[in-house]
């Protein structure tokens, strides 16, 4: 018969876990109710909450009026250094719903929700818990504030993410013909949406061949590398060879910041996801005794997942948002750790739980003042007064919002003006002095441009736009706002 002693010992150690587990599933509820409030509000919100958003739209519109995408840079518009097709998704939603932030906002959101049910599911099928499985969605919504609060917004990283996690999961989980060139598509159209896809998918590749037996073996990489190959010509005749300037030689002219090579795991791992750092190590290190079959395919999707974020965050320019991936790829580890049988199993759900409470945050933090629908709306309405073209280089949807034209983004402008071809970038820059030299703008709205002195001639001296410091400024990202109103001189 137990003494009491000893039905203590068993007693305290059930009631711990029960708990452990309970709070597993509050925190995960938690973060879940959070995400889908911020989108709401965000979708609903009709102005920037990240600086390159606005240009986003702009991309979309632009190809719904019929519009080449890749083109000579110029200012009135210049493509942004990223694959065609978010825009080319955008659009084909934007003929029924129109072409605006929450259209972009919603496709992210979809994406980022379709990637949280399969992480839960693939990690599900691969250590049979559902708990397990709900850790790991869990952790890569907490992972939210760490990775740019980008889950929901308009630009590319949520979308490309879905189609990365789709195509591996084909790859481990459905191991057929049919899977494996569906898969080849699903990846194929990820490096359409953002070049990582292509250093990601490398090692998997590697792996596949070498660890797949039969022809079986050629025919995702094969197909993979066909759709890349031809996609990537098709592009460069449709565009008469921009295609490539925009999407492979200007971003490769961003000179690289050293010293995030070693912050990228100090910044994004090991002081915010210390817990789920120790446990995708775990992972890794008893892999085989977890996800049975195949094994050897975490560590090359690890070295995917963490490797091509690892070296996209070097160059300058870069966001949290580049290490999305990794954190995905953490936040199946976890689950896969998640999974460790007998007395460890507590130890290991102490960690998730305390991983989880280390990463709350609170939903205000991420939501724009209310005081500040009011100031986009004043200036808006300022724009809309102007009898002439009126020129915001960071923020020309505005523009369009006052029922003027539209312009290229600034971000877009610097890459060309930076690094660009010798020829394109005097051609760009001719243009720019000289519709500033000439006042071709009846207003030109700066932030941080540095366009005082071009602006001397032709344009009075600068008026500030809004009193307070914190007004109209993004939620994330690089914080640029209209900070000056130049107006042209009277002759």
């Amino acid at each position: 018969m137990m003494k009491p002693s000893e039905r203590g010992l068993v007693l305290v150690p059930g009631l711990a876990g029960s708990g452990l587990q309970i709070a597993l599933w509050v925190l995960g509820g938690y973060y879940l109710a959070v995400f889908l409030y911020l989108a709401a509000h965000h979708i609903a919100w009709p102005f920037e909450l990240e600086w390159m958003e606005g240009g986003m739209v702009d991309h979309v519109r632009r190809l719904l009026q019929g519009k080449a995408l890749y083109a000579p840079p110029a200012l009135d518009f210049t493509a942004f250094s990223y694959g065609p097709l978010y825009f080319y998704a955008a659009a084909a939603m934007g003929v029924l719903f129109g072409a605006d932030f929450a259209l972009l906002r919603v496709l992210s959101a979809v994406s980022c929700l379709a990637s949280l049910l399969l992480i839960g599911r693939w990690v599900w099928e691969e250590s049979g818990s559902r708990q397990a499985g709900f850790l790991a969605a869990a952790l890569y919504l907490a992972c939210y504030p760490v990775s740019g609060a980008w889950y929901d917004l308009a630009r590319v990283d949520s979308l490309f993410l879905l189609l990365l996690l789709s195509g591996f999961y084909l790859i481990r989980r459905h191991r057929s013909a049919r899977s494996d060139a569906a898969a080849a598509l699903l990846l194929a159209l990820a490096a359409f949406c953002k070049q990582t896809a292509v250093v990601i998918t490398l090692p998997l590749l590697f792996w596949h061949i070498v660890n797949t037996p039969g022809p079986r073996k050629w025919i995702w990489p094969a197909l993979y590398l066909t759709l890349l190959g031809s996609g990537y010509a098709l592009m460069q005749d449709l565009t008469g060879g921009w295609f490539s300037y925009y999407a492979f030689y200007l971003p490769s002219q961003h000179p690289p910041v050293w010293w995030r090579v070693h912050h990228f795991w100090i910044d994004y791992f090991f002081k915010p996801l210390p817990f789920a750092t120790l446990l995708g190590a775990l992972a890794l290190v008893t892999g085989g005794r977890l996800t049975g079959r195949r094994e050897g395919f975490w560590l090359f999707f690890t070295a995917g997942f963490f490797g091509g974020p690892w070296l996209a965050v070097v160059p300058s320019g870069a966001y949290h948002n580049v290490v999305m991936p990794a954190h995905a790829a953490l936040a199946l580890l976890c689950g896969l750790a998640y999974n460790q049988p007998g007395r460890w199993h507590p130890l290991v759900s102490g960690a998730a739980v305390a991983q989880l409470l280390l990463l709350v945050y609170l939903p205000g933090r991420y939501l724009p003042p209310p005081a500040d629908r009011l100031a986009g709306e004043e200036l808006v309405q300022r724009l809309a007064a102007v009898p002439g073209p009126v020129w915001i280089p960071s923020q020309g949807y505005l523009a369009e919002k006052a029922g003027k034209a539209g312009s290229a983004h600034r971000c877009a402008l610097d890459d060309v003006l930076r690094g660009g071809v010798k020829a394109d970038k005097r051609m760009l820059r001719r243009e720019m002095e000289a519709a500033l030299r000439e006042g071709r703008f009846a207003v030109v709205v700066t932030g941080a441009e540095g366009l005082a002195d071009s602006l001397a001639g032709a344009y009075q001296a600068g008026v500030k736009i809004f009193a307070e410091p914190g007004t109209f400024r993004p939620i994330t990202g690089w914080q640029a706002r209209p900070e000056w109103w130049f107006a042209r001189r009277m002759e």
